[in-house]
């Protein structure tokens, strides 16, 4: 892997290359959008995600997770040209580690119960869907840790013609931070609730062989202060932050089951209050390109392998520019017909509270076995790998996860799931921060119409 670079130059000259690197982004991004209107999309574990959802489905392959299951899939409520699809689910598990801490760790059980609804369209043309999901997760004795998450998520599609599609995503949600988010300590993100809210716009253009995706998103990102086991409250408003994205891809066919695709992106990252600390903002542009290949081959292998180049450059000089390699790779396999194999990989730029709130680069590594023991019945395994770098420090947390879990459809409208999992992050430096472990088991019954 590539080393990271970091440029030591004056303020000036620092401002004047990002400024010409920015020009010469926008230029051919511009181009993009007077043929196609812009969009994206942004989701998953990362809080913003770096990257456009490759689209290298082309229906070759079915995972097992993905195989339809006529006689246990829900019918779902018939409105005019629209069906409901209402589920709840309710279960109890248990942790051995309820705040995340490296010493005096507390062991709890918990109940949860989650409810979630989704209306889609069924027309011939365009799509609309809405969904709305809350989930209440209640520590037993230990209600300080209790999460209550809620999502609102309305997607549009827009087929204006066969070789042109107009996308519209707006999302409002409350969600728990990643407990093993390099941005803060084990203890914080164990007690840290945000606001966040989305929006996206992405149209696709087909011509031949050639496809052009051009996008444009925002997010807003609004945390609530962390009650500390110590008593004290954790000031979160200084993480407080939107950012904007504009991204360009061009991708080009080289036969139904292989194209090769180039992506142009920038992002600008605003904070709404300074740091506690007295050090400023750490508002920033960054620009990334990268280039790759999508693949789908009937019966072997289908995914994405983009490799490529990110730099961040931040308003204040006391923060350096990181310039690095940026990778993104997802892959699946299909040995059988029973069985699935997915690998994926990811590097990314990330921005930290702790100590001088330097950046960090985050390098992750998955893997991930679904096999059909039954029809009805699909058991999980999954093992992933993280590695946090922070620079103008030598602070690196290594991060290993793995868990199994097993879903049994009883009938259409009823399911069984069951899970268990370890998850550890050690740190080089203040352990006593950084570190922590825990094991979770939980199993729960969900009722679907």
């Amino acid at each position: 892997m590539a080393s990271d670079t970091s440029d030591r130059n004056g303020d000036g000259s620092q401002e004047s290359a990002m400024t010409r690197l920015w020009t010469i982004l926008a230029a051919p991004i511009g181009i993009v959008v007077v043929v196609v209107p812009a969009s994206a999309q942004v989701d998953g574990d990362l809080i913003v995600q770096p990257a456009i959802p490759q689209d290298f489905n082309r229906d070759r392959n079915v995972s097992v997770t993905e195989r339809p299951q006529p006689d246990y899939s829900p019918l779902g409520v018939p409105l005019g040209g629209f069906k409901l699809y209402p589920r709840i689910e309710t279960g109890a598990g248990g942790t051995s580690n309820t705040y995340y801490t490296l010493q005096d760790k507390i062991a709890s059980p918990f109940l949860y119960v989650q409810g979630s609804a989704r209306l889609a369209s069924s027309w011939s043309r365009h799509l609309l869907r809405i969904t709305a999901t809350a989930t209440q997760r209640d520590y037993i004795g230990e209600s300080r840790r209790n999460e209550n998450q809620w999502s609102l998520d309305a997607f549009g599609r827009l087929d204006v013609y066969h070789s042109l599609t107009i996308e519209a995503d707006a999302k409002a949600s409350r969600q728990t931070e990643n407990l093993f988010s390099g941005a803060v300590t084990s203890t914080v993100a164990a007690l840290s609730h945000y606001r966040r809210n989305f929006a996206s716009l992405k149209t696709t253009y087909t011509q031949g062989r050639l496809r052009t995706f051009a996008l444009l998103d925002y997010t807003n990102l609004s945390y609530s202060n962390a009650p500390l086991l110590t008593g004290d409250i954790f000031d979160a408003s200084s993480r407080n932050r939107h950012v904007v994205r504009l991204t360009g891809q061009l991708e080009y066919a080289r036969s139904p089951s292989v194209s090769l695709f180039a992506q142009l992106g920038g992002a600008r990252t605003v904070y709404d209050h300074d740091p506690l600390s007295g050090l400023p903002r750490t508002n920033s542009k960054e620009a990334r390109l990268l280039v790759g290949t999508n693949v789908d081959i009937a019966g072997r292998v289908r995914g994405t392998i983009g490799l490529g180049y990110s730099i961040r450059d931040y308003d204040a000089s006391v923060y350096r520019p990181v310039r690095g390699l940026s990778v993104e790779a997802q892959l699946e396999a299909f040995p059988t017909d029973r069985l699935t194999i997915g690998l994926s990989s990811e590097r990314t730029i990330e921005d930290s509270t702790v100590g001088s709130r330097a950046p960090y680069w985050n390098s992750e590594f998955g893997l991930r076995v679904d096999y059909e023991l039954l029809r009805n019945c699909i058991i999980t395994a999954t093992g992933e790998y993280s590695r946090q770098s922070y620079l103008d420090s030598s602070r690196k947390n290594n991060i290993y996860r793995m868990g199994t879990a097993a879903r049994y459809s009883v009938s259409r409208r009823m399911s069984l799931r069951g899970a268990i999992s370890y998850s550890q992050r050690s740190s080089s430096n203040n352990a006593d921060l950084g570190s922590a472990n825990e094991a979770r088991i939980e199993a729960g019954i969900a009722y679907q119409l």
